[in-house]
């Protein structure tokens, strides 16, 4: 397996696991969320393009490689299925802030969490499958 596979694998592998974290404090125990969950967020899909970018340059054989058209292919099913769960998302919590069960405000937070989360386990499971490595 190529460098860059391995450094994708490791930063869909700590989004999502970032992100079901953050959604199971949001759900669990709202109160508990650190002030900087946004940044923490932002800096981990930034650090994690750079580092990307840097393997690409630095072994661009690996990096032509790692994206063959499996991978690709991989990649915009996951995309594809993050717009899905997101828009079920959105209609459910449409539906409970539409009936008062929940604020419009937090209902609007949480539905990034979906399309953050669901293209990354969708290519961690990739992965293993060996569909993106």
């Amino acid at each position: 397996m190529s460098i860059f596979a391995t450094a994708r694998f490791v930063l869909h592998l700590a989004i999502s696991a970032a992100m079901i974290a953050i959604t199971a404090l949001v759900l669990l125990a709202p109160s508990r969320i650190p002030e900087n969950t946004l940044w923490f967020m932002v800096a981990l899909g930034l650090g994690g393009a750079v580092v990307l970018c840097g393997v690409a340059v630095i072994w661009p054989k690996d990096a032509t490689i790692a994206n063959d058209e499996l991978a690709r292919s991989s990649q915009q099913a996951g995309i594809v299925l993050g717009y899905w769960a997101t828009f079920a998302v959105f209609v459910v919590f449409l539906a409970s802030a539409l009936a008062g069960q929940m604020d419009p405000r937090t209902a609007f937070y949480l539905l990034g969490f979906p399309l953050g989360a669901v293209p990354s386990i969708y290519m961690v499971v990739a992965f293993f499958r060996g569909r993106a490595g």
